[in-house]
């Protein structure tokens, strides 16, 4: 990761850039989910929903930081003293994890790792609908938060808006992205409650709603867009907490590993082929 970001503020070119976006993918794949797997080792069942509530929801802070961090160092020191301060920020992360993993990784008897498994991965059907709906969330989820900011430009003044507008649109962005904590953590606490199936469907029944109505909506007045975007990204990411929990839960204990692996390989294939499919509209 760290790599990633020096190597965007010190190269130029195209097809460098691409190379390097695969090598920032590979970095976000190598850490996220082994993070989860590492922090749901040490905690009971009980309260392991609500601790992968808050593990998600972090992601999603830091993702929202980023657009008024980035945002702010680039006014200041250019683009490139963009790059360097999220590589700093990367080398931060490093010594924290340093210090707090352990050294060595605890493997579960019998915890099964190799490919040989994924057939009877696949055919863990509730295992695997738990993987199709959260390639579903980051879909409409990774769509919204990539392109939220030129589709506000677009509704408001264009290249030509405002600093004020412009503000208003960063910091929109910044919200659309954090709206992610209390919308996973309040998807997961419904959960529990009412149960994961029907808190799941009605969450993606509103969310099918209000993104479809947003699609539509950039004609309208810019501050009713703003609302508007923030109501719709409130509720397209209510299900991200949920659904990890739940397939946790609903993995073979033998084959935990794989098939969070495959979880993450699948859903965040979802998180490329959405802001593709949101640009190309």
């Amino acid at each position: 990761n760290i790599a990633y970001y020096l190597g965007f503020a010190s190269i130029g070119g195209w097809l460098p850039a691409l190379a390097l976006q695969a090598v920032g993918g590979i970095a976000l794949a190598g850490m996220y989910m082994p993070g989860l797997r590492a922090l749901t080792a040490e905690v009971g069942s009980t309260g392991r929903a609500r601790t992968v509530a808050w593990y998600t929801s972090s992601f999603t802070v830091g993702a929202a930081l980023s657009f008024l961090f980035a945002g702010r160092v680039a006014t200041l020191w250019g683009w490139h003293g963009a790059f360097l301060g999220a590589g700093l920020c990367a080398a931060t992360a490093l010594l924290l994890a340093a210090m707090a993993l352990p050294r060595t990784a605890r493997k579960p008897q019998g915890n099964s790792l190799g490919l040989l498994d994924l057939p009877a991965v696949l055919r863990n059907r509730q295992a695997m609908a738990f993987v199709i709906a959260y390639a579903a969330v980051i879909w409409s989820s990774g769509g919204l938060r990539n392109w939220i900011v030129l589709f506000l430009h677009s509704a408001g003044a264009g290249p030509a808006a405002a600093p004020r507008e412009s503000w208003i649109i960063l910091a929109t962005a910044t919200v659309v992205n954090l709206l992610g904590v209390p919308a996973a953590l309040l998807g997961n606490e419904l959960s529990i409650r009412f149960g994961l199936r029907r808190t799941a469907a009605a969450i993606f029944l509103l969310a099918a709603a209000t993104g479809g109505f947003f699609g539509f909506a950039a004609a309208l007045p810019f501050f009713l867009v703003v609302g508007l975007a923030l109501i719709c990204a409130f509720v397209v990411q209510g299900n991200f907490a949920n659904l990890t929990a739940g397939l946790l839960a609903a993995a073979e204990p033998e084959r935990t590993g794989l098939t969070v692996a495959l979880y993450s390989f699948i859903g965040f294939a979802g998180s490329f082929l959405g802001p593709l499919a949101f640009g190309s509209t």
